[in-house]
């Protein structure tokens, strides 16, 4: 099979990177075909494509996350930022700007997701 970028890999497929076989798992992640040593891998990278064991590639059935779970983990992800920015060293007035902005960030997104 031809060469082509990682982006372009539909998720499922299997590939060949850096000499080893992996399975793409997300537009970002591949693993070994056994479901160990998961990886980031550049979308940028040149995959070998593989043909799949049965002739189709596998597609992963993705999970519907619900709606306060999703809210949960983004209130969770919320309060992990603001710990960080208030410990990142910048002075009282650069930590409000900026948890303002990352709040206004975290509405837009909650609201696009109709979560409140």
């Amino acid at each position: 099979m031809a060469r082509m970028k990682f982006s372009l890999l539909p998720i499922g497929q299997r590939f060949r990177y850096q000499g080893k076989e992996y399975l793409k798992i997300s537009p970002l992640q591949a693993q070994l075909p056994d479901g160990s040593g998961r990886r980031l891998i550049p979308r940028s990278a040149v995959v070998e494509p593989l043909e799949a064991d049965d002739g189709e590639a596998p597609t992963p059935t993705p999970r519907e996350i619900p709606l306060p779970e999703l809210a949960q983990a983004m209130d969770r992800l919320g309060a992990e930022i603001a710990d960080i920015v208030t410990a990142s060293g910048l002075d009282a007035a650069g930590v409000e700007r900026t948890l303002g902005a990352i709040r206004k960030a975290f509405l837009r997104a909650r609201r696009s997701l109709r979560i409140d």
